[in-house]
């Protein structure tokens, strides 16, 4: 379920009575599916603004049997990347979610890696909830029943991947971009300092970011500028790539502080435990 919410609410079509599904609705549906049918193994997945109320509000889908998958809580806004020149509108959690679905990982794996990436650079103004032990509470002791389903994903070769090579406050942006198919498109989005993400009940929440298409190079290196660090402060730097089926990379994040000094802060990785 893919569109705009509302509390306790999923928007159809418009904003009236009759085009909205409540949770309360759902949840009488899938009873009555158990009822008819025997299906009481169910996994639902709410990409929508306050996707949450059906996990948490009363009268909450969430039930022994059901896995329920909400991109966002019951108090939070869900955001889509803004379309750009040869950029798709996209739903920000549902992209990372399906196309690990896709690649044969579990629910609870797919989960787990959307909600990392989107907690990262969206600083918990986004956060995704997941409830399977039909608690109606979104809690670590969730995930065991997500991790026993999944899809038979047609895309077990990989996701691309994208890293850092240069960011500076002059401008000039590279990242490295392979991929088992050749990477199509690469992107890098900034949000600007003190940024703060907005929406409204019932709109698009649309991520409020600068976009900066990225062209190739050589050696699988994509360049692009940026003119916009023109404020002091924190900006943060995410880039993906898209491969010729349209998979995108995890997305790969980095913070640059304009100031006096100038700071950038690259990705830090763990040094490889030493020998014994």
């Amino acid at each position: 379920m893919a569109d705009h919410g509302l509390p306790e609410a999923f928007q159809v079509s418009g904003d009236g009575v009759a085009d909205v599904v409540t949770s309360y609705m759902l949840d009488q549906w899938l009873n009555a599916l158990d009822s008819a049918s025997g299906v009481d193994q169910v996994t639902v997945v709410i990409d929508a603004c306050y996707a949450g109320s059906f996990i948490s509000e009363p009268g909450a889908v969430s039930k022994p049997g059901r896995v329920i998958v909400a991109a966002t809580s019951d108090q939070l806004l869900a955001y889509g990347r803004p379309a750009g020149v040869g950029v798709i509108q996209r739903m920000y959690f549902s992209e990372l979610f399906w196309a690990s679905l896709d690649m044969n990982q579990s629910v609870a794996q797919a989960f787990d890696e959307a909600q990392k990436q989107l907690q990262g650079w969206m600083d918990n103004q986004q956060r995704p909830w997941l409830d399977d032990n039909g608690d109606s509470v979104a809690d670590k002791r969730d995930g065991g029943v997500a991790a026993r389903r999944g899809l038979i994903g047609p895309l077990a070769f990989g996701r691309p991947a994208v890293d850092w090579r240069t960011a500076s406050v002059s401008g000039t942006l590279a990242v490295a971009a392979t991929g088992a198919s050749s990477v199509r498109q690469v992107l890098v989005e900034v949000v600007r300092p003190n940024t703060i993400q907005n929406g409204s009940p019932g709109s698009v929440a649309v991520a409020q970011v600068d976009q900066v298409p990225m062209t190739p190079t050589t050696n699988d290196v994509w360049a692009g500028s940026y003119n916009g660090f023109t404020a002091t402060g924190t900006y943060r730097l995410v880039a993906y790539a898209w491969d010729d089926n349209g998979i995108p990379s995890l997305p790969a994040d980095m913070t640059l502080v304009v100031g006096m000094d100038h700071r950038v802060y690259m990705p830090v990785l763990s040094a490889p435990a030493a020998s014994p």
